[in-house]
């Protein structure tokens, strides 16, 4: 296979042939996913609709702002009564992440609120790690489809005065995006009075200002699109057979280098910036980090390699693996057990805003990067939510 070839060509010299044949298999396994409970259901129906799994659950102890997050032990997966399963003689379809789903689907409860919802496990750990207060005000810069955003608004308290602005500008995603916000609120025709959705293009510093206020905000999650290699991998064909890496992650890491920018300008003194892609490559994660720091001399990286613990405990992040800049989750991560193996890949940075200097970012030309624009392929990653 011509395109698994290049693909591998491309990360074994990053990521070392010793552990290269081992990362690319667990790449190529069906997606892990993880159990946000949604508080805002009425707990007897979810407790209903996780029925089939429950011998199998486990609650995630060390994610403690986002809510009830559940895994299942991965020698249940590969074969779970809760799926349900085609009628005799009924035709096959072609592969679906649902079809291989260990978990129930998310359902409705009898105020029509969805009872939970699926994502990967380094998803929730990459918000765990913008540490949203109940009386945060928080951007999501590129919330669609809405997994993060979930997780974030189980973390505040709209009485406390906590808010979400989640933004996409694509309009058809950004039209996933209410839908996913609206069904699991406690208002599931419409949005929570404490949550925008805006449709800015982030990568244009002008249009941005005008919508996002210049340190206005106490937390920004900067999920990025990116290369989304994992997913290039899964769906093979022609997507895989033209995948050209080098250039794919260039364009992009232009693109996220802006959005990164963006958020260091939105967000207050003292207010946490999270950076995160779903990328393989350095370019993508630890790279663009280092340029947007070199741009914006008042952020400064709080967990790196020495600090994680002083940061976020003594296990640090728990899942995954400490890079130059940051923290990466991958899916070779250990082999057994709720804790490793199977997650990701998934990379995040935290950064801290420590002050506001004159002209502190070098803004990017806004005709000139040819970045901008970059298609994501508009992967859904939480798709299996329906």
């Amino acid at each position: 296979m011509p395109g698994l070839a290049t693909f591998s060509r491309h990360f074994e010299p990053i990521y070392g042939p010793s552990r290269w044949p081992g990362l690319l298999q667990a790449l190529q396994a069906p997606t892990r996913h993880a159990c946000l409970v949604n508080r805002n259901a009425d707990p007897i129906d979810v407790g209903e609709r996780l029925k089939p799994v429950e011998q199998r659950i486990v609650r995630i102890p060390w994610i403690r702002r986002c809510g009830a997050v559940l895994a299942l032990a991965p020698a249940a997966q590969p074969e779970d009564k809760g799926v349900p399963k085609a009628a005799p003689g009924a035709k096959k379809k072609g592969k679906s992440a649902k079809a291989k789903l260990p978990w129930p689907f998310p359902a409705l409860d009898l105020s029509n609120i969805k009872t939970h919802y699926l994502l990967d496990l380094a998803s929730v750990l990459c918000v765990e790690a913008l540490s949203v207060s109940p009386s945060d005000r928080v951007l999501d810069l590129c919330a669609a489809p809405g997994g993060k955003s979930l997780c974030i608004l189980q973390a505040l308290d709209p009485g406390r005065g906590g808010s979400l602005t989640a933004n996409e500008p694509s309009k058809e995603r950004r039209r996933r995006l209410t839908d996913v916000l609206a069904s699991y609120s406690k208002t599931p025709k419409s949005l929570p009075p404490h949550v925008v959705v805006e449709n800015v293009d982030a990568t244009r510093p002008t249009i941005a200002a005008e919508r996002f206020p210049d340190a206005f905000y106490s937390r920004v999650l900067v999920d990025a699109p990116c290369s989304s290699d994992r997913h290039i991998l899964h769906a093979g064909g022609a997507l895989l057979a033209h995948y050209a890496p080098s250039a794919r992650a260039r364009a992009a890491a232009r693109r996220q280098l802006r959005l990164l920018l963006c958020a260091l300008r939105a967000c207050a003194v003292g207010g946490r910036v999270v950076y995160s892609t779903c990328a393989l490559s350095p370019d993508e994660n630890d790279a663009v980090v280092a340029a947007a720091l070199a741009r914006s001399p008042s952020a400064a990286v709080i967990a790196t390699k020495s600090t994680v613990a002083d940061v976020f405990g003594e296990d640090g992040f728990v899942v995954g693996e400490a890079t130059e800049l940051g923290w990466m989750v991958l899916p070779d991560n250990g082999v057994s057990g709720i804790t490793s193996g199977g997650w990701g890949p998934l990379f995040f940075c935290v950064l801290e805003k420590v002050g506001i200097r004159d002209g502190y970012i070098e803004v990017i030309d806004e005709d000139g990067d040819e970045g901008v624009g970059v298609d994501d392929g508009g992967w859904d990653d939480d798709a299996v939510n329906g």
